[in-house]
């Protein structure tokens, strides 16, 4: 599925670190009217389909090992719908912030890279995205609130997604995050 953890856990820093890209190309607003338009048909542009596997449904487990050796766990359920041809909207309901999360991944026409946006709290979130689409890996960069930035790693195949996280804050390590994403049957 296409990065279902780097927007979505994007959040998870948010709500701890309390702030947002400087950044952001999407507005609130825009976000919320993208998440909020129904799924449909329409196949995705040459652009946004890459190759990589879209899921419907999937199980995510989230690891989340902070600097002061606290460990956070939490298995999700997500779904994924498209848009317009242009958006991949992924979504999950988090029992650790008891509200549903949602992610937008994209091709930016304008910088010509692939972007996932996460918002909470009316603030943008924005990664940028790199796939080797032959060797099935990902790279992604992010930068949110004040001196937080992550760098990802990660593979997939067509039933599982990894990746590591690696978070700081002013250049000193914050925590590290673990996803594993299996895709789910739709009889499931």
């Amino acid at each position: 599925m296409l990065p279902f953890r780097i927007g979505i856990c994007a959040l998870f820093l948010l709500l701890a670190a309390g702030g947002c890209s400087k950044e952001a190309a999407m507005t609130p607003e825009r976000f919320q009217e993208i998440v909020d338009t129904p799924g449909d048909n329409v196949p995705l542009s040459r652009r946004v389909d890459i190759g990589v596997p879209l899921w419907t449904n999937a199980e995510i487990n989230l690891v989340l090992t902070y600097a002061s050796g606290r460990v956070v766990t939490e298995k999700m359920q997500g779904t994924a719908k498209t848009i317009a041809g242009k958006y991949i909207v992924h979504t999950i309901q988090s029992e650790l912030y008891h509200q549903p999360m949602h992610s937008i991944f994209t091709y930016d026409e304008k910088s010509g890279v692939f972007k996932e946006y996460g918002l909470f709290s009316n603030l943008v979130t924005e990664a940028t995205l790199v796939f080797d689409t032959k060797a099935k890996t990902f790279t992604a960069k992010a930068s949110f609130a004040s001196g937080f930035t992550e760098t990802s790693t990660g593979s997939y195949s067509d039933t599982e997604e990894t990746s590591h996280t690696v978070t700081q804050k002013d250049g000193e390590y914050f925590m590290t995050r673990d996803v594993t994403t299996r895709r789910v049957s739709s009889g499931k």
